[in-house]
């Protein structure tokens, strides 16, 4: 990249970060993109003036209509719940209209019923569609649960088949509420108060303004003043304030937060600053000034800031503004963060009282890149530090069994993902390609192979190229950040393009015991992809992705040696080679096809095929010197262990499946002998003996005791992790019955085939 364009992005960023600066002092602002469902709520208010009932907001009105689709319906943006959540509150809105027309200004009533119904249509069609329980918005079932009880109280219905999953998730979030919490401090539930109009006091919950506002939520307020006895004038002068100065300025449309300083300052700032540019580079005078709004905010809210000032503080947000600070070689402790935010189980969550377990703290954005991107910069950063040796309490199961695995997944789906010339998100988005550019760069460090590292900076330049010829599209905001509704950020937009054009990564010493986390043995690398090579379909494959494919399998090992040795005993590392292969080969399928399965699944189908693998060996090594009397009884026990019932989930079986299943994870401690029936832990399940096998002298030889009682243990132990996974426990009855059968096919024929061996031999 030349000095003209690293010139040009410094001069960019430099812009960016003086805008911030100048409204760091001249108030409050935001550049969220507006949001038809604020809107629409917004609309709703009215105030009596001179003995007459007027609409507060005309323009917001006259916007949705504007903003209508021919469908009947309003944009979906990225996702369903979107139109879904925009048409259910502009129908609201246009049926209180349409009973209230006697409040001025006056509707088209003939205009407003034909839209009307083109509205109930859509929803109707989309209502059909709609998975309940997939929904990533905030507080969506409380929402639309709401917004469809407010509608039938206005005489519309609609039926569709998720209603009753719909009003169990409504009932399990509602039971949580309560008023008497809200009225004494303040909560998330600030946020959508038009969900609680019929539980809640509004006239009680005035002192929890910040801003003018409940909680920033143009939506919130509004329902706060349609259902308050006392007309409050602040939050009329803050929805006044937002349809001037928010994003739609003065069109009638509101964005569906406002104001969010905290949050686009400490975002931006960090973004710029992690992807190399400095405090000169970035105007030194504007990085003081947002310093000093950082500090005074953190210092007059003790330590915790939300994504405005005065706001109920959340984690992310405190902790983006820290790391600002830090990166502004500023002093920023994280005690009250950690204090207030995190849990006994060790897990932060964004919002204190919330009932579950944070990613980013809250990953609010629904980018599956831009989730690769915070695990490549988080864990990258984190074995920097494993590598210097202050980490070395984490448990091996999370550095060789977990971190590998999720880093060398990362970089291959990031490479794969389907895009055109750089471009990765279907729809050209500069925003998302910025995201693909940053995980790379994230990732680059570490010691990967040659091949790999040659495609990882090939996609960098690649991405590079496609977002300097689209830099006129840098500002344009895509909807992929998740608050009620999605929204997007023009700023935001802007400032990941910058970082990722900017070309910084950072190189490292790094220790041969780090190196050995993300590589694989030469010869055995070579084997692998020697033998992947010379598949069908795969000739054209470009090496680094069979290498990469390798390496992803290369890191379950650790975890399927784990999870087979609680299963069945081991043999000499000379009669596993082909060990390495088995979980490779199945990242190869998912990655030449693109299939992008989870690393659960992947995990648990190499586990599975070395546990059948093994067996082969076991039968072949071992169930073959047995008499022919020990067969019949083997043959006996396996139709036995086959036999048609359910799998037991809450005794020994269940027991059994959680110590696999913790092995399978790198949870559970693994033994590292040779195993015997006590350690593969059958003790319990079988009669067990303190004798040692004894390898009979030929194939008719009868065996010990002791012998036949441990192949009958190993057999045990198989089926039982066989039939007892997690995920076979929660398979249908038919599917159960099957893999039983299949199962029972798979070990008679074994016996079968060694009682034929046996005839042969005599």
């Amino acid at each position: 990249m030349g000095p003209f364009i690293l010139d040009r992005l410094d001069r960019q960023a430099q812009s960016l970060v003086q805008q911030l600066a100048t409204e760091c002092q001249n108030g409050d602002w935001g550049s969220t993109t507006v949001a038809i469902y604020d809107t629409a709520w917004v609309s709703m208010v009215s105030k009596v003036g001179g003995g007459q009932q007027t609409w507060l907001f005309p323009k917001c009105f006259q916007f949705l209509l504007d903003n209508q689709l021919p469908s009947g319906g309003w944009q979906s943006y990225s996702t369903r719940d979107d139109g879904l959540l925009h048409t259910l509150a502009a129908l609201l809105a246009m049926r209180k209209h349409f009973n209230e027309s006697n409040t001025r200004p006056h509707p088209n009533l003939s205009d407003l019923n034909a839209r009307m119904l083109k509205a109930m249509q859509y929803l109707q069609v989309s209502l059909q569609h709609w998975v309940v329980d997939e929904s990533l918005h905030n507080d969506s079932e409380i929402l639309v649960e709401a917004l469809l009880s407010m509608l039938e109280s206005e005489n519309i219905h609609f039926v569709f088949p998720g209603r009753q999953e719909l009003e169990k998730l409504n009932a399990r979030k509602m039971a949580k509420f309560d008023p008497e919490v809200l009225y004494r401090s303040p909560t998330t539930f600030l946020r959508s108060l038009e969900a609680f109009i019929d539980r809640i006091d509004c006239d009680r919950l005035g002192y929890h303004k910040a801003c003018g506002s409940m909680m920033a939520s143009p939506a919130s307020t509004a329902a706060y003043m349609i259902d308050s006895s006392i007309w409050d004038s602040e939050a009329e002068l803050y929805l006044r304030k937002v349809l001037r100065e928010g994003s739609g300025k003065g069109t009638g449309g509101v964005p569906g937060v406002f104001p969010i300083p905290i949050f686009e300052i400490s975002w931006i700032l960090s973004t710029l600053f992690q992807s190399g540019f400095s405090s000169e580079a970035l105007g030194k005078e504007n990085i003081d000034t947002i310093v000093v709004y950082l500090q005074y905010h953190l210092h007059h809210q003790h330590g915790l800031l939300g994504f405005a000032p005065s706001v109920l503080a959340d984690a992310d947000d405190t902790a983006k503004a820290l790391l600002t600070l830090t990166l502004s070689c500023k002093a920023a402790k994280p005690d009250q963060m950690i204090a207030h935010f995190k849990t006994e189980k060790g897990h932060f969550r964004t919002y204190p009282g919330e009932t579950h377990a944070s990613f980013s703290a809250n990953c609010n954005n629904n980018s599956l890149q831009y989730s690769m991107m915070l695990l490549a910069e988080a864990l990258t950063k984190l074995l920097v530090v494993w590598d210097k040796g202050l980490l070395n309490a984490l448990p091996e199961a999370i550095i060789r069994g977990r971190i590998p695995v999720i880093l060398i997944q990362v970089l291959n789906r990031t490479l794969l993902a389907p895009r055109a010339g750089g471009q990765w998100g279907s729809e050209g988005c500069p925003e998302i390609t910025a995201y693909g550019i940053l995980t790379l760069k994230a990732l680059l460090p570490l010691p990967w192979p040659t091949s790999i590292q040659e495609a990882a900076i090939s996609g960098i330049r690649a991405g590079q190229q496609l977002l300097d010829q689209s830099q006129n599209e840098w500002t344009k905001p895509t909807y992929i950040w998740v608050g009620k509704v999605t929204y997007g950020s023009p700023r935001l937009s802007e400032a990941y393009c910058l970082a990722a054009m900017k070309m910084s990564t950072t190189s490292y010493a790094w220790s041969d015991r780090l190196k050995s986390l993300v590589n694989i043995p030469e010869k055995l690398l070579s084997q692998i992809v020697q033998f992947f090579s010379t598949l069908q379909g795969l000739q054209s494959e470009p090496r680094w992705v069979l290498v990469a494919s390798a390496l992803e399998g290369y890191t379950f090992l650790w975890s399927v040696k784990s999870a087979r040795s609680q299963v069945l005993p081991e043999q000499g590392e000379a009669q596993n080679e082909y060990l390495a292969h088995n979980p490779s080969t199945w990242s190869l399928i998912n990655n030449h096809h693109r299939l992008f399965l989870s690393a659960n699944v992947l995990l648990n189908t190499a586990v599975v095929t070395s546990y059948n693998f093994r067996m082969d060996e076991y039968m072949e090594s071992t169930v073959v010197r047995l008499s022919n009397d020990d067969l019949k009884s083997i043959k006996s026990l396996i139709y036995d262990l086959c036999r048609a019932e359910r799998p037991d989930r809450c005794g020994t079986e269940a027991k059994h499946s959680e110590t696999v299943e913790k092995a399978i994870h790198g949870t559970n401690h693994l033994p590292t002998n040779e195993a015997g029936a006590d350690e593969l832990g059958t003790k319990g399940m079988e009669p067990q003996s303190n004798a040692t096998d004894r390898v009979p002298t030929n194939a008719h030889e009868g065996c010990s005791v002791s012998a036949l009682t441990r192949v009958r243990a190993v057999l045990s132990h198989y089926t039982r992790a066989m039939l007892n996974h997690p995920h076979v426990r929660g398979a249908s009855t038919s599917d159960h019955s099957d893999l039983r059968n299949a199962l029972r096919t798979f070990l008679l024929s074994h016996i079968a085939q060694i009682a034929e061996n046996s005839s042969f031999a005599t």
